[in-house]
């Protein structure tokens, strides 16, 4: 009996053995350098197999992962831009109200800083469609 080991990465993963029940010295050493190529190409073979399986599971978890940061990045927007428009609408009506002339500056300070942060909400849930297509 004649055999080769099956090698992917250099770890033995199997053996390739040829064996005649009748005749012990059947095989020469060419069919043991036969037997080591095509040993060799099916490592090969098995390498890019292994190779290919890790792409495609790497490639999953990317897109499981873009899709996880694009449903965050949408919720987040969205249960920050409520209250938001809830602060601009409460300032609106104070500005409505006949503030006292003091209360102006800090009324409209908060107008403008509600609606600077619901445009930067908005930007970012506008780059987060065209992210998804």
């Amino acid at each position: 009996m004649d055999g080769v080991p099956l090698k992917v990465e250099n770890e033995t993963i199997g053996v390739m053995c040829l064996q005649d029940y009748y005749n012990e010295d059947k095989f020469s050493q060419d069919d043991l350098y036969i037997m080591d190529f095509i040993a060799n190409q099916i490592a090969i073979a098995l390498q890019r197999r292994m190779m290919l399986d890790n792409i495609i599971l790497a490639r999953q978890k990317a897109e499981e992962a873009a899709q996880s940061k694009q449903l965050f990045m949408s919720t987040m927007s969205h249960e920050i831009r409520t209250p938001l428009n809830e602060v601009i609408g409460i300032t609106n009506l104070l500005l409505q109200g006949s503030p006292r002339e003091d209360q102006m500056d800090y009324i409209k300070a908060l107008k403008f800083s509600g609606n600077h942060l619901l445009t930067l909400v908005n930007d970012v849930l506008d780059y987060n469609k065209m992210e998804s297509g």
